[in-house]
């Protein structure tokens, strides 16, 4: 069971990207760490396959387009293939475990026009009146549905005949959902169509979020008028077009920021959020709704102790921002931003601080580097210096003495 903690895209359609998902058999076992995941939460996204969980520890929210149901520990459920959904921790900082079997329904069909497909796969996948089929444990039906499915994460992959038995398992959990859901049927849900609309919108917000786009732009990538982008967007995600490319850049900054390779300034122009201060402050008003509680998250990277080593000079007025190491025998120019680690034997200005020159640790140190202030000189041309006053002879005679 592979452990996730953070959430991929394919770069064309724009759906999750399943790691270890091959054709072959489509089917991974992940558990997802969800207090671990950048903002604290999974933005909103689709895939093609199937999604089976069981909630190991804490509580989570799903979101989907049709509102939102709260899973706690020990309850389970299904995301149908290709509905949008989010989904959330209820408590910041909490540990929150999630066990997940993802896999293509075709595993279970077989070949395309088949009479399984038929009669049992398609019924659910094509029902516009379904997006999530909850599983709590005071139903007697739906907790034998959840012991089922914490069996299947048992077999192990070593196991003779491992992905027949798994495909029996999952046939078993989807024979029994499909009884579950029969009530649903009979409810009234909006179609698809607006799905189709949003995804397409998404998708041109994730290819293009560190550019400047108006809702005009949006809903023309979409074929549709501003007043259907707003309303899809409220119907679909319950968001304004603007708060969901607000969200999704965040969620790109944080993810960059747990990366570390880049600084806050050039995350926030990277993202399209601008300076480092805005995404400070949408930072607390967007992830951090109890600010006490989220700050180590976001200090990560802005309470980074600065590490400066033996024998290095730093001119006046010199910028360290958190997290940077400045070696050994090293000089930083005066005025200069210290904004990634200065290496040993080297004088940095600038910014942001470059190394301009960089020379052997045997042959100069930082004290010798920084220029010598001149000696003063006399006012008086021809002046003996004062160190050669000691080697003036005295010629002054002694008075002779008196007989």
């Amino acid at each position: 069971m592979k452990n996730i903690q953070n959430i991929a895209f394919h770069p064309g359609s724009k759906e999750e990207l399943l790691p270890g998902f091959t054709a072959e058999f489509p089917y991974i076992a992940t558990r997802a760490e969800l207090d671990k995941y950048a903002g604290q939460f999974v933005p909103w996204h689709w895939h093609r396959a199937a999604e089976l969980f069981y909630m190991e520890s804490g509580a989570l929210e799903y979101h989907t387009p049709e509102g939102t149901t709260l899973f706690p520990a020990g309850s389970g459920g299904m995301v149908i293939s290709n509905v949008l959904h989010m989904t959330k921790p209820i408590a910041a900082g909490e540990k929150n475990i999630q066990f997940l079997h993802i896999f293509d329904p075709a595993l279970l069909a077989g070949g395309p026009g088949s009479r399984i497909g038929q009669k049992y796969i398609d019924p659910l996948l094509e029902s516009s009146q379904i997006e999530l089929i909850p599983l709590f444990p005071e139903h007697p039906g739906q907790k034998k549905i959840i012991a089922c499915m914490r069996e299947a994460f048992e077999i192990s992959p070593q196991t003779f005949g491992y992905e027949i038995r798994l495909r029996n398992a999952l046939s078993e959990l989807w024979l029994m959902l499909l009884e579950q859901a029969r009530f649903l049927f009979q409810q009234h849900r909006k179609t698809s169509k607006d799905n189709d609309k949003i995804k397409q919108m998404m998708i041109y917000i994730h290819e293009h979020y560190p550019e400047k786009i108006s809702v005009r732009t949006l809903a023309d990538s979409a074929y549709i008028s501003e007043r259907e982008c707003f309303r899809a967007f409220q119907d679909c995600l319950h968001l304004t077009p603007l708060q969901y490319l607000t969200n999704y850049r965040l969620q790109r900054a944080c993810q960059m920021l747990a990366e570390g390779h880049e600084t806050i300034t050039e995350i926030s122009h990277a993202c399209g959020l601008g300076s480092s201060s805005y995404f400070g402050k949408i930072f607390r008003e967007r992830l951090a709704a109890d600010w006490k509680e989220q700050k180590t998250t976001f200090f990560r990277t802005y309470a980074l102790p600065v590490e400066i080593k033996n024998n290095v000079w730093i001119g006046g007025r010199a910028i360290l921002l958190p997290g940077v190491t400045v070696g050994e025998n090293s000089v930083i120019g005066a005025g200069s931003v210290v904004t990634r680690s200065i290496p040993a034997n080297c004088i940095a200005v600038g910014n942001p601080c470059k190394v301009s020159t960089a020379f052997p640790s045997h042959r100069m140190t930082a004290a010798s580097a920084i220029p010598k202030e001149p000696q003063p000189q006399s006012q008086f041309p021809g002046a003996f210096p004062k160190n050669a006053v000691s080697a003036i002879p005295d010629n002054r005679s002694s008075p002779a003495p008196v007989h």
